[in-house]
Formats: C-alpha cells, sequence, structure tokens
C-alpha cells in the first residue's frame, strides 16, 4: 500500500540584501535531494529512516535541513 505525504519547509531569518531569507532556487538546491532519495522508495531501507514514523521522518528531514546555506 502506497502512502502520499507531504511537508512545508518555513525558514525564518532576517533579510538579504537581495531581500530573500532564502532564494527559492537554493531551498530547491537543499530540498531536491532528500525528496529524490525517498521518492518511490522503501523508507525503511534508507539510512536513518529504518524505523520511519512521522516523527523520524520530520527529523531526519529537519536534520538535513538544518545545515542548508541560506
Amino acid at each position: 500500500m502506497a502512502t502520499t505525504t507531504g511537508f512545508e519547509v518555513v525558514r525564518i531569518g532576517k533579510l538579504d540584501p537581495r531581500g530573500f531569507v532564502m532564494d527559492f532556487a537554493e531551498m530547491d538546491a537543499a530540498i531536491m535531494p532528500m525528496i529524490k532519495e525517498v521518492d518511490h522508495r522503501l523508507l525503511n531501507e534508507i539510512a536513518g529512516l529504518e524505523n520511519p514514523t512521522a516523527e523520524i521522518i520530520a527529523n531526519w528531514f529537519f536534520s538535513a535541513l538544518k545545515g542548508a546555506k541560506a
């Protein structure tokens, strides 16, 4: 049984000289590799998602995005 889900990314911070907190292209560059890693995959087979509860999946994305360049 396949499940489709979504998530929301919120970036909070000060505006840079361009007027962005984070440019959408930069956000896509940070997020898309993670989406590609989990898309159409058995999550249990991905490192860090062996027990893919909603909380663990959210933390997996958060931890990966935490270091994304602003």
